[in-house]
């Protein structure tokens, strides 16, 4: 009995820490990605310049980056940092509104303007 009870302490201890080296981070739209990025690399513990090195970056690029939530960032080095951190998307949902979808561009000055919270403001207007 003695036997059982620690294979079953050592199977939820196994758990326990299979749960403890992954690191979850949700978002709830797309302009929190950049500050889920930085979040994913200090709960990695890397250093900017241990991420740039990862990533094929500079430490001067991750830097800027990151003091400007990837504003400037191409594609390609967003992609080489979600790489770098190892980062596995689960699920991602993107809803389409057909009937209401907007009929004119967005400058870039209006999408920077938004509010960081709530990214839904309406640019028809």
């Amino acid at each position: 009995m003695g036997w059982i009870l620690l294979n079953s302490f050592s199977k939820i201890g196994r758990e326990i820490k299979k749960e403890l080296l992954q690191f979850v981070l949700e978002i709830t739209a797309i302009g929190e990605l950049p500050q889920m990025l930085t979040k994913a690399r200090m709960a990695a513990k890397l250093s900017q310049q241990e991420l740039a090195n990862l990533a094929g970056l500079t430490e001067e690029q991750i830097k800027r980056y990151e003091a400007n939530d990837y504003e400037d960032a191409t594609f390609v080095d967003f992609m080489f940092v979600i790489n770098a951190l190892d980062i596995n998307i689960q699920q991602a949902e993107f809803l389409i509104p057909l009937d209401t979808l907007r009929r004119v561009p967005v400058t870039k000055e209006q999408l920077l303007d938004r509010p960081k919270k709530n990214r839904k403001t309406n640019f028809n207007a």
